[in-house]
């Protein structure tokens, strides 16, 4: 890209980014597919984030900036929260592909499982 431009350059660039962006976001939508009426996009509405205080997260040797997930002990009503063994997941995702997807009927589950496992979506 060039170091300086004119005005009318910039709009170019610019446009050609924004029709770059949607081509990009409709390729996604393509690969996750519609939503078939799953529970998960039916109750989606925000991700919950699991908040726990600095002190308990260097008592479990946790780095203060890691994610993290939860789940339950059977039966003993406890809940455990541990580091997530991955890097992303839908909290960050930006909120306009969230709305794009859920207003164009895209499954918001199969686009998490698709970040959560890194999976390849474009190219080779």
């Amino acid at each position: 890209m060039k170091t300086t431009m004119n005005a009318m350059e910039l709009i170019k660039v610019a446009e050609g980014l924004k029709n770059l962006s949607e081509e990009l976001i409709v390729h996604l939508a393509g690969i996750c597919g519609r939503c078939h009426d799953c529970s998960y996009c039916e109750r989606f509405e925000e991700f919950d984030e699991i908040t726990v205080p600095d002190y308990l997260l260097e008592e479990a040797g946790i780095p203060k900036d890691a994610k993290l997930c939860a789940c339950t002990e059977e039966d003993s009503g406890e809940i455990i929260v541990m580091q997530a063994d991955y890097d992303y997941d839908i909290a960050d995702v930006p909120k306009f592909v969230i709305d794009i997807f859920e207003m164009s009927g895209i499954c918001i589950r199969e686009l998490e499982e698709r970040i959560m496992m890194e999976d390849i979506v474009y190219g080779d």
